[in-house]
């Protein structure tokens, strides 16, 4: 397979001032909802130490479901690169997955999926064009999956506030309808000879590839990674001594997938866990309580990537290199 190269970009300059610029705010951001959470824990602290309990049990069952969930985004990986024309190891595809989520918190606004892009190209030779295809369908496939679940979930989940059914309907049918178009409309590439439209066209066509060569297998490990973290989000609540029905989990689950599209914070670091508290407190759970297990489960989350992204660097060459 032939692969085009990339044009490199300027040195300097206000394009180079930009990452840092969004580095700081999305810090400042991150840093002002860390402080209005903790803040509204230290309000509900006496009601929180009455009613909360948080089950050690539950909390190793959910770290379970995270390794599980670190090795389906690894295999969501691996395919699409296959399909692109690069081949990577399982340990090599948990160490990416694991750092791609470390990066986040370095670099907002998705910053991870630049690093990935580097290293994809760095060690496979697949071109910047190629990762963002990659990306591409990763988020197509799997929000079209997050609707359907946030759907499904809806219309079946006990105690959802009769107020709250038409909107999240709404939210999740235009995701699923938004992204099934994307994968059943034959998109053209962008015609013209600038940089930008050649880019572009080049995208595409790596859209159309994986569309052709990967969707059913990547549609499959997306749909079980849906259902691995609505299960996820419930022990996390039953954790916190709450449970949380299966259909009310992927509502939890589907709100929470679709909050990193507002990545203006690290790892969407306070979006994620006000998307949680929205979609609990829509299903009558005290918002302090849906807080705590969404904090939980980040503090789980961040130190899973660390522990696997540090080892899988001393196994394979190029994660250390990176």
């Amino acid at each position: 397979m032939t692969r085009g190269r990339e044009p490199a970009e300027p040195a300097g300059g206000a394009g180079a001032r930009t990452p840092w610029l969004r580095r700081i705010v999305g810090w400042t951001v991150a840093a002002l909802l860390v402080v209005a959470g903790a803040v509204f824990l230290a309000s509900r602290r006496e009601l929180l130490l009455e009613t909360v309990r948080p089950d050690p049990a539950m909390v190793a069952a959910a770290v379970l479901c995270e390794v599980v969930l670190l090795l389906l985004r690894a295999r969501v990986t691996r395919v699409l690169a296959q399909g692109l024309g690069a081949e990577l190891g399982r340990v090599e595809a948990a160490g990416l997955a694991s750092w791609t989520s470390v990066a986040n918190y370095l670099m907002p606004f998705v910053g991870g999926a630049g690093l990935r892009a580097a290293y994809l190209k760095r060690r496979h030779g697949l071109p910047v064009t190629a990762a963002a295809a990659l990306l591409a369908a990763t988020w197509v496939v799997h929000f079209l999956l997050v609707g359907v679940a946030g759907i499904v979930g809806v219309l079946a989940a006990g105690g959802l506030d009769p107020g709250a059914a038409a909107p999240l309907l709404t939210l999740f049918g235009g995701v699923s309808a938004a992204c099934l178009l994307v994968v059943l409309w034959p998109l053209p590439p962008p015609r013209g000879e600038t940089r930008l439209l050649r880019a572009a066209g080049r995208v595409v066509a790596g859209w159309r590839r994986l569309r052709e060569s990967t969707l059913v297998p990547v549609a499959v490990t997306l749909a079980a990674l849906v259902v691995v973290n609505a299960l996820a989000l419930a022990l996390y609540f039953r954790a916190t001594g709450v449970p949380l029905e299966p259909a009310a989990a992927l509502v939890v689950g589907a709100a929470s997938d679709l909050s990193v599209v507002v990545s203006v914070t690290p790892a969407a670091l306070g979006i994620t866990e006000g998307a949680v508290v929205l979609a609990g407190r829509l299903l009558g759970v005290d918002p302090a309580v849906a807080l705590i297990a969404a904090a939980i489960r980040r503090i789980v989350t961040v130190a899973l990537a660390l522990v696997v992204g540090a080892l899988t660097v001393h196994i394979v060459p190029g994660l250390r290199e990176r």
